[in-house]
């Protein structure tokens, strides 16, 4: 039941091409139980039948809308963004998803704390149009806390890779107030600076806002599919095709003092700097060159080969922007390219980072509105069983020969325990 103070909520859909995926996201936000919603969809000029799939749903909380034109990535949001005028609003991908009752759960969380920006822990979802190592998999956080933060400090840890930037307040599956958006606008009016809308989002609302709440369960589904800009750029299995398309469609640039690569501690650095020169309170954010530069050669040591040259070559373009030339040779004459074997996962529950990991083949599920009905009810108690205490133990078992026998590689095991351990340390 909705409360009798219903928030108004926004939920932005941008799309572009994608009405396979497209219908199933829709789904998901078509079947909340909450009235004062609007469903957006900034539909980026398709050919597809795009605009059939939105006025199949005959529901009057949709609102259907047309660039007009092609845009890049950016520009579709910002599009999007211009026609919100009052509440909270969320972006959504067009092949992501919410979970059941996740705009009444956000509204509870508003009305009891008055926060102006809320993230949650996504659950993962890959579509079976993903590679084989990840096809139809769902992994679930299992944890259910409520935490308020100091956007600053979180922003800042975020800044030199301590903390994933999924954790700051921003825009892709997190609420803010359209109060608190406005405040980061640029004077012409416009939100987005950077070739990046989302991760932008997080730094831009970290630089307004004092506090925001920070909720461990999930509301929302990252999914990945075919089509994903962040598959295409970030992992090994991803189409060329939606990164070619992102590329050269976009109609920002890259800040001149950098050089972008596909490793988010690069990404992050870049939209920092179209912050620092387009909002007030970003101004005297610190950006460490030697570290971002150091933590990108680190993460490209474990990527493909084709992927690990491409940030190569942005660490010495950046490099050379900064003066850090030397500094840059010497990272990288000690660095070596050992790509990371995808191992496949013990399914159940993993203790190591307190998640589920299910294969949704097995429970009927083949989209993401499939997805979020089965997470919801893993969260619910359903399936209790295959996520289980015991069931985790043993998978840790398993993991541990799995990696004694060179199954699995021991540093992704090592690495979680570190994030595992430096989690429980933040919490006392």
């Amino acid at each position: 039941m909705q409360s009798a103070q219903a928030t108004k909520f926004s939920v932005i859909i941008p799309t572009r091409e994608r009405s396979d995926t497209l219908q199933s996201s829709l789904k998901t936000c078509v079947g909340q139980d909450y009235d004062n919603l609007e469903i957006i969809v900034s539909d980026n000029f398709s050919t597809d039948n795009t605009r059939e799939i939105v006025e199949s749903f005959d529901d009057p909380r949709i609102r259907y809308i047309n660039t007009g034109k092609r845009l890049g990535m950016a520009g579709n949001w910002e599009f999007a963004l211009s026609h919100i005028t009052a509440g909270y609003l969320t972006f959504l991908g067009d092949d992501d998803g919410l979970l059941p009752d996740s705009i009444s759960a956000a509204n509870a969380i508003i009305q009891d704390t008055g926060c102006v920006a809320l993230t949650s822990q996504n659950a993962e979802y890959h579509w079976p149009s993903q590679d084989e190592s990840r096809q139809n998999r769902l992994t679930i956080p299992l944890q259910d806390s409520l935490e308020r933060r100091n956007s600053k400090e979180t922003l800042l840890q975020v800044i030199r890779n301590q903390r994933s930037y999924r954790e700051l307040p921003w825009l892709y599956r997190g609420f803010a107030s359209h109060e608190v958006v406005k405040r980061a606008m640029h004077a012409d009016g416009t939100f987005f600076h950077s070739q990046n809308p989302d991760i932008y989002s997080a730094v831009a609302l970290s630089c307004v806002t004092d506090s925001y709440y920070f909720l461990s369960r999930p509301l929302a589904l990252n999914g990945a599919s075919r089509h994903s800009i962040g598959v295409a750029q970030f992992t090994r299995g991803g189409s060329a095709l939606p990164k070619q398309q992102f590329e050269t469609e976009n109609n920002l640039t890259v800040h001149n003092e950098f050089s972008v690569a596909p490793v988010f501690v690069m990404v992050v650095a870049e939209s920092v700097l179209q912050a620092k020169e387009c909002i007030e309170g970003a101004r005297d954010l610190p950006l460490d060159f030697e570290l971002v530069l150091t933590e990108a050669v680190r993460e490209a040591t474990y990527r493909n080969a084709a992927v690990y040259g491409q940030i190569i070559e942005s660490v010495r373009e950046t490099a050379s922007k900064q003066g850090l030339e030397e500094f840059a040779r010497n990272l990288i004459a000690k660095s070596k390219n050992h790509p990371r074997a995808l191992a496949k996962p013990n399914y159940g529950r993993d203790l190591l980072r307190n998640v589920a990991i299910l294969d949704c083949a097995a429970y009927g599920v083949r989209d993401v509105f499939g997805a979020s009905q089965l997470c919801h009810q893993v969260l619910s108690g359903q399936y209790a069983e295959e996520v289980s205490f015991s069931r985790g133990v043993k998978n840790l078992v398993k993991l541990c020969h799995q990696v004694l026998s060179g199954q699995h590689p021991w540093d992704v095991v090592w690495g979680r325990a570190q994030y595992l351990v430096k989690s429980a340390i933040r919490k006392i």
